[in-house]
């Protein structure tokens, strides 16, 4: 009986701190993803000094530049909230079961 009650307790924690933190992550990869879908970032990188739109006009290549820094510093910096929120909610999140047991400990005196 005592090892059950061990072996829950360690699977609490393995749960809620292990596999919790991997679904996290698995989130905020998605979110970045689902992001970079809308901003496409990466593909702007990819393709940064080619013309925009296939505008292989003296204009075309002056605005694009332009155009792509914009959109890369626009999309970094929603990644950047993006992974500042997950961290802040994560850290949250771990802390709830420790808050929850210091309040319990402290309760008692």
């Amino acid at each position: 009986m005592l090892a059950r009650l061990a072996n829950s307790v360690v699977g609490f924690w393995k749960h809620w701190y292990v596999d919790g933190f991997i679904y996290a992550w698995d989130k905020l990869r998605g979110t970045i993803y689902s992001l970079d879908r809308s901003f496409a970032v990466r593909i702007t990188l990819r393709h940064f000094f080619e013309p925009l739109w296939g505008d292989y006009s003296v204009i075309g290549r002056i605005i694009g530049p332009f155009i792509r820094i914009a959109r890369i510093i626009f999309g970094g910096v929603l990644y950047l909230l993006a992974a500042c929120l997950w961290a802040i909610l994560v850290l949250i999140w771990l802390s709830v079961p420790l808050a929850l047991l210091i309040s319990i400990f402290n309760f008692r005196k």
